[in-house]
């Protein structure tokens, strides 16, 4: 068994890694460091409603500045409008999941 597997059952449990391995098996996850913005902002700009920058800074591990700043930016369509006029695209499949070959 892998080290990683091993650190992934630490984490999560057995019982939910059992459920990825099984949902998943002969594919490879890329797991990032970061959530991308496409994912963060809008569950940012939902739970501001409901909450204080500095409980939703904690719940995402961002800074509370970070927060305000995301708040700033525009949910238009399928698209993310940053401060500055970007354009980023909402779309949610932004973690390709490949076959193993």
């Amino acid at each position: 068994m892998s080290d990683t597997w091993l650190r992934i059952m630490e984490v999560i449990g057995f019982d939910h890694a059992e459920k990825l391995r099984y949902e998943f098996a002969d594919e490879v996850i890329r797991i990032p460091k970061n959530l991308p913005k496409g994912l963060i902002i809008p569950m940012i700009k939902k739970d501001i409603r409901h909450g204080n920058y500095e409980e939703i800074a904690k719940k995402y591990n961002l800074s509370a500045s970070t927060v305000r700043r995301y708040e700033k930016w525009k949910l238009i369509d399928d698209n993310l409008i940053s401060p500055s006029g970007r354009i980023y695209s909402k779309a949610v499949d932004i973690f390709p999941i490949r076959k193993k070959q």
